[in-house]
């Protein structure tokens, strides 16, 4: 049976933190101190249940939107898959890696894969219909590490040098540490923007080349998508949602989500469950 796929952040991986007073810590797979996964709070896994649908759930929190690429070529290789949903997430994460064996250098190619972990099944509903998958950071050869600028990294931002020409002094910028380099010189910049509208025109090409339409969205408007996604080429396969989540179930079912968090930013079970009958369905009917 021909299988959907979701790929995301935290947002799609059922992940808040709790001190375990919280009424969904009971439903989390995966437990460590405060932090719950795989809880209950996910779309996807609802979206299974609801419409008896075998999905894959490839997702991690902290995730940044250039691993999508890597997912979903791996999914379609492996599984029969016939529609995708993509939750866009933020931009200001980046990917860093280290390789530790000798025999993966420069010219080495690292497998689809390599860190993906697979997650164990609950004992007491539909689970056979979805298939969880992330990754970890390292494996015995290589790492592949997301992280994201500190604070700090904003708030000691001075601005950029420039000489008594104008012209700007970027042999400064490259002696400071390598998170604020990679904020205020790339992440924050077109660069940032033409590197993720590439990798949104990797995804389309693959799914155009395995013929499965893909829907683009977002949980809220800070996981910013811009308007003109065919900067380079149009998108043949993309479907991209109008409005974010947020939006769209304030403005339909007059909620707001600030009364559905477990904590500063992620939704309980209830709002998730609005995601799979409402939004979702909203998402397929867009042309």
């Amino acid at each position: 049976m021909s299988k959907t796929l979701f790929v995301g952040c935290s947002h799609t991986c059922g992940y808040f933190m709790s001190d375990g007073s919280h009424k969904e810590c009971n439903s989390a797979l995966s437990k460590l101190d405060d932090i719950h996964k795989w809880a209950s709070n996910n779309y996807a896994e609802i979206y299974a249940q609801e419409n008896n649908k075998e999905v894959i759930i490839y997702s991690m929190q902290g995730a940044t939107n250039c691993k999508y690429v890597d997912w979903i070529g791996y999914c379609l290789r492996k599984y029969d898959i016939d529609e995708i949903f993509v939750q866009s997430t933020y931009w200001n994460r980046y990917k860093i890696a280290a390789r530790f064996s000798r025999e993966i250098d420069i010219q080495t190619e690292v497998p689809l894969g390599h860190f993906i972990m697979d997650h164990l099944p609950r004992e007491n509903d539909q689970d056979d219909l979805v298939i969880r998958l992330s990754d970890d950071e390292e494996s015995l050869e290589a790492a592949e590490i997301v992280r994201q600028p500190l604070l700090s990294d904003y708030q000691s931002f001075k601005g950029h040098k420039f000489n008594k020409e104008g012209e700007y002094i970027y042999e400064t910028t490259l002696t400071d540490n390598y998170t604020k380099t990679k904020l205020w010189n790339e992440l924050v910049t077109h660069i940032q923007h033409r590197n993720y509208v590439k990798d949104l025109l990797v995804i389309d090409n693959l799914c155009r080349f395995h013929n499965v339409p893909w829907h683009l969205f977002n949980m809220n408007i800070n996981q910013y998508i811009p308007p003109n996604l065919d900067f380079y080429t149009p998108l043949t396969n993309c479907r991209r949602a109008p409005v974010s989540v947020q939006d769209f179930l304030e403005q339909t079912q007059g909620i707001d989500s600030k009364d559905y968090l477990i904590d500063v930013e992620h939704l309980n079970e209830d709002y998730h469950k609005l995601i799979a009958k409402h939004y979702i369905p909203f998402l397929k009917e867009i042309a």
